[in-house]
């Protein structure tokens, strides 16, 4: 539909009314300049011959002395008289690109008569009516010949176009109506683009607004209007370079505008963008050789098509914005094609349908891609609006207090989540510096963190103890830079965890009915008082403590009052012996350890720095004697006795699972005494123990094997006197 619509309009631009461009006949052709062409210069010179020795009554004319060093090209084009009845016909140059556009006749009186236009003109003689280059004629005789000469054409041939006045005006009137319109979309995608964004980062809207900018130079310098309407733009010798500039310019404008529209990424995002840069090159080069600009466009166009080509599945699967960016383009290649191709003949004869191709295509092409600017940016605002919102909701889901603090401790800004207590709010600390508001102590960590997140650029942690509500409550604020001068601090109430982290802690290292250490925290205490004892080369006992018949107990009265007794000798341990002493089960604060529960009826006592056995045993009837008085169980009162076995460091052994292991050898020796005593540890105890065993361990296997035989042995009794 668009293609219809395209062909439709160019259609439209090729009216019956009289412009034709037929009949035109190349003289030379210099493209290094008049100069470098002995048939240029000769014909210069006959024609200024023949416009300065005029006969009587006409008026002598003089040539302008053209560059001989810029490209030139002459044409003669035949007039066919009926074509023109109703007056006299207008020749223009299609391309206003050129320095000077010089049309010679002869007019009925057989008098020369010369017109000059141009953008080589001082700017007091430039014709701004028009955007053409281009000559009215006189009242010519039948058969007429006119002569137009084209210098500084670059690599763009020069299409000589004749037309009635109505047709001109038209012409005139379509070029000026499309160049605002063109310039109008230009500045409403610059707006656009701002509006939404170009200055914040949006690559896409900074990628448009730049192509709209160098387009819109491109506009000015191309088709005269900053020559003709500024008195102080730069003047002829600059055109070529200022051509050059601009054209690169809408060149890097499109092709960055393209890479971030479409999203390339990887090798195709790389090669395009070569691309681009090396068309963008070619075209600068054309400052000094017309070949670069031959050499940009056909770069530029191969880049095109591809890109085209790449497109072609995204329209169909693609969302609106990229369906219209790729109509655009096509709009854009569609009209230089047809322009392009449009020239026939000689390579100077044009059809009507060269003069608004192109800038037809362009004007679509603007068009599309401010449609194309305004849906992807809306998109992509509102997915910003959508992502905003989430975060928002995010945030204020988070019971946490979140400040924006500058490197001074000046508070900028804050979020304070509802149902939550903080040791300060958000609106207190808001302009205020921290130091003003919390206690010095805290602000000094907060100010320490803030400066090491800034210098160190990375995030930092600092731990605040702050008392509220009658309790110290627990912190972490977390800080992380945003940018030069600035940190978010995220502040949480971490009471609970402590709290909970505590009472691990406790199910940890304590035993859960007695509140006494458990067997991991004994072991630990251990090892740290055996490490102290080697250290300062002093003597340590160990007791292990069993009840003995407590068995009976659980069996008799149950188990709760079997647990009640333990609760009951874990109170006479702690409150009876001396502070010295250490009887384990879970690690509380290590002043606190004195004694620990390793299971069921077992206790354990460590007394450090003992001057000898005697200091231990002492100790061991201290808590026989303790045990050993009746304890009170629901209503039956109950006696209950211990055996204690001791070990000494360094005599019974050097670490903390060998001292466990002999005094729990003397604690067995001593329940084989009869129980209710102590028993120091003695290396036989190992070797009798170990003989034990293995004599069982023999006996185990003789009755599995077979290996015992009875033996019947009569006994002889004394036969005592009747």
């Amino acid at each position: 539909m668009f293609l219809i619509l395209l062909a439709f309009v160019l259609q439209w631009t090729a009216p019956k009314a009289a412009t034709v461009s037929t009949g035109l006949t190349p003289l030379w052709d210099a493209p290094k300049g008049p100069g470098k062409s002995d048939d240029a210069s000769r014909w210069l010179t006959q024609l200024r011959d023949s416009v300065s020795l005029a006969r009587a009554g006409c008026k002598k004319l003089s040539l302008p002395d053209l560059s001989l060093t810029k490209p030139a090209r002459a044409f003669q084009i035949a007039i066919e008289r009926h074509q023109w009845a109703n007056g006299s016909p207008i020749v223009y140059l299609q391309e206003p690109i050129a320095e000077f556009f010089i049309v010679v006749a002869t007019d009925v009186n057989a008098c020369p008569w010369l017109s000059i236009s141009g953008r080589g003109l001082p700017f007091g003689h430039r014709d701004i009516v028009s955007p053409f280059p281009f000559a009215r004629l006189p009242a010519l005789p039948e058969g007429a010949v006119i002569t137009a000469i084209v210098q500084d054409y670059k690599a763009i041939r020069p299409w000589i176009m004749l037309a009635n006045e109505s047709s001109f005006v038209r012409d005139n009137t379509v070029l000026w109506v499309g160049l605002g319109a063109y310039s109008g979309i230009l500045l409403m995608m610059i707006v656009v683009a701002v509006g939404f964004g170009a200055y914040a980062g949006s690559r896409v809207a900074l990628a448009y607004a730049a192509y709209c900018v160098a387009l819109q130079v491109w506009l000015v310098q191309n088709f005269g209007i900053g020559s003709a309407f500024v008195p102080f733009w730069p003047g002829p010798q600059y055109f070529p370079t200022l051509q050059a500039i601009s054209v690169a310019g809408v060149v890097l404008g499109i092709g960055f505008a393209a890479l971030e529209f479409l999203q390339l990424r990887g090798k195709v995002r790389a090669a395009v963008a070569g691309s681009v840069l090396l068309s963008a090159i070619f075209f600068l080069g054309s400052a000094w050789h017309a070949a670069g600009y031959r050499a940009g466009a056909a770069v530029l166009f191969v880049l095109a098509v591809a890109t085209m080509v790449l497109l072609v599945r995204s329209v169909f699967t693609g969302d609106a914005s990229l369906r219209l960016f790729t109509l655009g383009l096509g709009a854009t290649l569609l009209g230089g094609g047809v322009q392009a191709f449009s020239v026939i003949g000689s390579g100077v004869e044009v059809s009507r349908l060269a003069a608004f191709a192109f800038p037809i295509g362009s004007l679509f092409q603007a068009a599309f891609w401010l449609a194309a600017l305004i849906i992807r940016l809306r998109d992509e605002h509102r997915e910003l609006h959508e992502l905003e919102e989430r975060q928002a909701a995010i945030m204020w889901a988070t019971p946490d207090l979140i400040l924006v603090v500058d490197r001074q401790g000046i508070c900028l800004d804050y979020k304070q989540p509802y149902a939550t207590r903080f040791f300060v709010t958000g609106s207190e600390l808001l302009g205020a510096n921290v130091a003003a508001v919390l206690p010095s102590e805290t602000a000094s960590i907060i100010q320490r963190g803030v400066d090491q997140a800034l210098q160190r650029d990375d995030l930092q942690s600092v731990f605040l103890e702050l008392p509220l509500e009658g309790s110290i409550h627990h912190y972490e604020a977390r800080i992380a830079p945003n940018g030069p001068n600035k940190v978010v601090i995220v502040v949480r109430d971490i009471t609970l965890q402590k709290h909970n982290e505590e009472k691990i802690q406790r199910l940890a290292y304590f035993d859960t009915l007695t509140g006494l250490p458990n067997r991991q925290s004994f072991l630990e205490r251990l090892d740290r008082e055996l490490l102290r004892a080697r250290r300062t080369n002093r003597r340590m006992a160990l007791l292990f403590l069993d009840l003995d018949g407590f068995k009976r107990i659980n069996d008799t009265l149950g188990h709760s009052a079997g647990d009640c007794l333990l609760q009951t000798i874990a109170e006479r341990l702690q409150e009876k012996l001396r502070a010295g002493t250490f009887i384990a089960r879970p690690a509380l604060d290590e002043s606190g350890l004195h004694f620990a529960r390793l299971g069921g009826d077992e206790f354990t006592v460590v007394l450090p720095d003992v001057d000898s056995a005697e200091t231990a045993c002492v100790v061991a009837r201290r808590i026989q004697t303790l045990l050993a008085q009746p304890a009170l169980i629901g209503e039956q009162e109950v006696a209950v006795t211990s055996s204690i076995g001791i070990a000494l460091f360094p005599d019974d052994g050097l670490d903390a699972v060998t001292l466990l292991k002999h005094a729990d050898t003397a604690m067995y020796y001593a329940k084989e005494q009869g129980r209710n005593n102590w028993q120091l540890y003695e290396r036989t105890l190992t070797t009798r123990t170990t003989t034990h065993l293995a004599l069982e361990g023999d006996i185990r296997k003789g009755l599995e094997r077979g290996e015992f035989c009875l033996f019947y042995q009569p006994q002889a009794l004394p036969v005592t006197p009747q």
